[in-house]
């Protein structure tokens, strides 16, 4: 599917009564899902639901001018005026996010557990969990969108665990069951 990412459309700027927002193309999923997708930024701060509707509505107008096939918005849970707005302009949700931190300035008791063996991930072990885990929906947005294939998600998916392993996380753990690759986590070490 290079053919998406090759000629993307462009970035575009909006303004809507004096409120601004972005898309910027989004290359790893246009590549993978086949379609042209474009990230939404609301730029303007302090805005209420209606005017937030009306600037979503100015940037979906100008997307799809754009060549844009798909848009997506990621909002915190608490956004509520965001959320709303994006409801009354047709965005739908796609998934809720967990996120987990801790201090690493201390050192923490080993988990204990005479089953599983946690250790770093080698490019071998992620090989092994594509063969199973990609028959396991993992709750992403990827998966709950319905215009997204099924088979573009899964290559999306095997390419995403790979980059995790080589360049995007800080650190892929593997936990090991009767020897095999069973399950994972990928970590982001981040600067407050």
């Amino acid at each position: 599917m290079t053919g998406v990412a090759d000629s993307h459309p462009s970035d575009v700027s909006v303004e809507h009564d004096g409120h601004r927002a972005g898309i910027t193309f989004e290359p790893f999923d246009s590549e993978h899902l086949g379609l042209a997708v474009g990230r939404v930024q609301v730029i303007s701060t302090a805005l209420d639901e209606p005017a937030l509707a009306d600037l979503l509505r100015s940037a979906t107008a100008r997307a799809r001018d754009a060549g844009y096939d798909h848009v997506i918005r990621r909002v915190p849970a608490s956004a509520f005026e965001h959320i709303w707005a994006l409801e009354a302009t047709s965005f739908r949700l796609m998934d809720v996010g967990v996120t987990f931190g801790r201090r690493v300035d201390r050192q923490l008791p080993e988990p204990v557990s005479t089953d599983v063996v946690v250790r770093p991930a080698t490019a071998e072990d992620v090989e092994d969990l594509l063969d199973t885990m990609l028959e396991v929906p993992w709750g992403s947005r990827y998966e709950a969108d319905p215009d997204y294939r099924r088979d573009a998600v899964q290559r999306l998916q095997a390419q995403w665990l790979r980059n995790s392993l080589s360049t995007r996380a800080d650190h892929v753990l593997v936990g090991h069951l009767d020897g095999r690759a069973a399950g994972y986590v990928t970590c982001r070490l981040v600067e407050e």
